[in-house]
């Protein structure tokens, strides 16, 4: 929850740094002097609800006098004085007359101060559609993406898997063009146990808003779920009971290891090593890890099983402490020796 208040805290405030600096509005009224010019939108306010011809008409003269930006920075004042819903009225009485990309900034940032936040994407996503320019549409997608990651987060927290699917499969329908709402779409539906369907859509994965690395990650997610080797998910992770053979005289014994796609080298805690009676080798090996750059000692075990695969000798890791729930970790010198499944990456 703090992460996806932070987020949101940024997103806001991303958009009001990216919008024009308030200025004080231009004075009208009946006793400003000006002949033919609204009110202003603090003017009409006395406390009620104001008809949509006091709006419309404020966005008209807006319209007509190019002064856009000081309607904007009244609707900033209205929503600062907690009236979000009539600076949104305001705004949106401009959007019905014009599409103007600054317009569509500050309804995104309204619509997020009134806890619409999956709702705001729409007002970023028609800039997106036809941007003004490379620099608008940047700031468009980079905002787009931070309100994106905080309502991802605040379901993730509420642990409705349902509503993630639902949330990407409406984003990918609307914008089909950007890969990166397949992928999460793809990565949602297999925890939610569909694999035939984040199978389907890792085939159709382009790379417009991912990386190479992104879409390996999934895809090594999909083999382990569609895997015959009974992997079992805790969480974010898989876990797996693998049979390890320490020294040619030890009894096997049965180890609990977390999947790690991202390590090179398959790891036991040093203290289970020595109790397996594994052989200490003399090479060391500099691994990178997030405390660091750290050396590690090597040991050689003398067989491994995985579900029906077999591994003869491998050198493993001696790691300082086994990860939490876990004996150690289970790396891509194993995986890549089990089957396949028919039709996985």
């Amino acid at each position: 929850m703090v992460f996806w208040l932070l987020s949101l805290t940024g997103a806001y405030l991303l958009g009001r740094q990216q919008t024009p600096p308030p200025v004080p509005p231009p004075s009208a009224g009946p006793d400003s002097g000006v002949v033919g010019q609204p009110a202003t939108a603090a003017a009409l306010y006395d406390g009620g609800s104001r008809a949509d011809d006091d709006w419309h008409a404020l966005a008209a003269s807006a319209r007509a006098n190019d002064t856009l930006s000081q309607l904007l920075t009244q609707a900033q004042e209205l929503a600062a004085q907690g009236r979000v819903h009539d600076a949104l009225a305001l705004v949106d009485a401009y959007l019905a007359l014009d599409h103007a990309s600054a317009a569509l900034f500050v309804r995104s940032d309204l619509l997020m101060m009134n806890g619409q936040q999956a709702t705001a994407l729409e007002p970023l996503l028609k800039i997106l559609d036809y941007p003004d320019s490379p620099a608008v549409a940047e700031r468009a997608r980079t905002r787009l993406n931070l309100i994106i990651n905080a309502y991802e987060q605040q379901l993730i927290n509420s642990g409705d898997v349902a509503g993630l699917v639902d949330f990407f499969a409406k984003l990918a329908a609307r914008e089909p063009a950007y890969d990166r709402h397949r992928l999460k779409l793809a990565l949602w539906l297999l925890r939610a146990g569909d694999l035939e369907a984040a199978q389907s859509l890792s085939r159709q994965l382009g790379r417009v808003g991912v990386t190479e690395l992104e879409v390996e990650a999934l895809n090594r997610e999909i083999a382990l779920a569609a895997s015959p080797v009974p992997f079992e998910r805790v969480g974010p992770g898989y876990f797996a009971e693998v049979r390890v053979h320490g020294g040619r005289f030890r009894s096997p014994r049965s180890l609990r290891l977390l999947v790690d796609t991202g390590a090179t080298t398959t790891g036991l805690s040093a203290d289970l090593l020595h109790q397996l009676g594994a052989t200490e080798l003399e090479r060391k090996v500099r691994v990178n890890t997030a405390g660091g750059i750290t050396e590690m000692a090597t040991y050689r075990v003398s067989g491994l099983q995985i579900g029906e695969t077999h591994v003869g000798e491998l050198t493993v890791l001696a790691l300082p402490a086994a990860p939490h729930g876990a004996d150690g970790l289970l790396g891509m010198d194993v995986l890549d020796q089990l089957p396949k499944p028919v039709g996985t990456p």
